[in-house]
């Protein structure tokens, strides 16, 4: 007897994370689709020069769950692409809207918090294990291919191909047609697009953060390079990474995000792209986030006060109206699932899995299902004001040297919350 054959849209995080768990489990037949003609596609949110891991959620099933994926990094798999490096979280005692004292619950039970209010105590506290900062992240993709997956790049899917009251496959821009026994829809910020009519609109919402980077000195490296994650949880939302090997000091806003008027992201590989922007895998960004983040930087970084950025991206993201993840089987098609707006590395493609198997945890199950947007989000939620931006009320910036993404998704220096959590008023 052949065994299912599952077609999975998007070899994003969680798309390759998904056919490599199918195939382990060795009950399935995976075809892996990508839009990017090249792999990892270079504009996808997931393909960076590092990212943060954490588990000082609010909600305490995130926490576990985070908790959890803590444990499989930890593991030789991910030897030389994981580092602990410490986390500073920078906070009043309530901020953004969050109960600062839920988080911190949530991480005391996994392990020892300590909280300081002076810079002194904070640089005790603070002891990396790891001095190591970049690394190639395994690639999922390869991985499944190893394992007897087919990867097909340059496949964008534009439409699903629906037969006998359910989806068969999806048919893609240049003509061709992939089908399965059930597909799974995992393409990040496109999948609103993709599956437009078919979720409630407001669900999935394709949104751009902004980051941006220094590229140091070799001075300036030697002193940055045991830099703690700093996050702000505050009404700034700003957040930093320790420097990678190449010298890129990356940051961020956590900020609410911009969206097209398509709904679909407008990235350096969309048609119409500048040659320089290509060239350089930079975007335009918003004013008012560039000049927000402008004085953010120079508040929590002032040696480098007005300093020009070296290095911006506007990154596609899934977001989901309440912030929680979207894993479920859409009632128009049984065979079709959604599986987005959400992280949780590297255990994702088993809870995906167990989606597909109707075995996921019930409250999970509940919690991801497709839902219908509140006109309030709750209290979860971490977003800023949203607005409309003229696209006269751009910069264009990032035109210095960028970070070479090799492979795969670069996982860089990323922190063991439960090592430290600093809380300042």
């Amino acid at each position: 007897m052949s065994k299912p054959h599952i077609l999975i849209v998007g070899a994003g995080a969680w798309g390759a994370s998904t056919a490599v768990a199918l195939l382990q489990s060795g009950k399935y037949t995976v075809t892996l689709l990508d839009r990017a003609a090249v792999l990892p596609a270079e504009d996808a949110a997931s393909t960076d020069i590092n990212k943060i891991v954490r588990f000082d959620y609010q909600e305490e099933v995130y926490a576990e769950l985070a908790f959890q994926a803590l444990g499989e990094w930890r593991k030789k798999e991910w030897e030389g692409m994981y580092f602990e490096s410490g986390t500073v979280v920078v906070a009043p005692i309530v901020g953004k809207g969050l109960d600062l004292n839920k988080t911190i619950a949530n991480v005391s039970r996994r392990g020892p918090v300590v909280t300081h209010s002076t810079p002194e105590e904070v640089q005790r506290a603070l002891d990396p294990k790891d001095k190591g900062v970049t690394g190639d992240m395994t690639g999922r993709r390869g991985l499944a291919a190893e394992l007897g997956g087919e990867v097909v790049p340059a496949a964008e899917a534009v439409e699903l191909i629906i037969g006998d009251g359910d989806v068969k496959g999806v048919r893609c821009k240049n003509g061709r047609q992939f089908k399965g026994d059930k597909v799974i829809v995992s393409a990040g910020a496109w999948t609103a697009g993709l599956l437009k009519g078919l979720l409630p609109e407001g669900l999935i919402t394709s949104t751009g953060i902004m980051v941006a980077a220094f590229k140091l000195s070799e001075e300036e490296y030697e002193r940055y390079k045991d830099i703690p994650v700093i996050m702000g949880f505050d009404e700034t939302g700003f957040y930093s990474m320790p420097p990678t090997h190449d010298r890129m000091l990356k940051f961020g806003l956590d900020e609410a995000g911009y969206t097209s008027q398509t709904g679909t992201p407008r990235t350096t590989l969309t048609p119409g792209a500048s040659e320089e922007h290509q060239k350089n895998n930079t975007s335009w960004l918003p004013r008012r986030s560039h000049d927000d983040m402008r004085v953010v930087v120079n508040m929590y970084f002032p040696e480098f006060k007005d300093r020009p950025f070296d290095f911006t991206r506007m990154c596609p993201i899934p977001a989901s109206f309440d912030d929680h993840f979207v894993l479920d089987y859409t009632k128009q098609y049984p065979s079709l699932l959604v599986a987005s707006a959400g992280k949780m590395m590297p255990i994702i493609g088993t809870l995906v899995q167990q989606r597909l198997e109707n075995t996921l945890d019930p409250a999970l199950t509940a919690l991801w299902a497709i839902r219908q947007p509140t006109a309030a989000a709750d209290e979860f939620t971490h977003s800023k004001a949203t607005g409309k931006v003229d696209i006269e009320d751009v910069v264009f910036a990032g035109e210095g040297e960028v970070p070479q993404v090799k492979g795969s998704a670069i996982l860089g220096k990323i922190e063991g919350a439960v090592e430290v959590v600093a809380v300042t008023a």
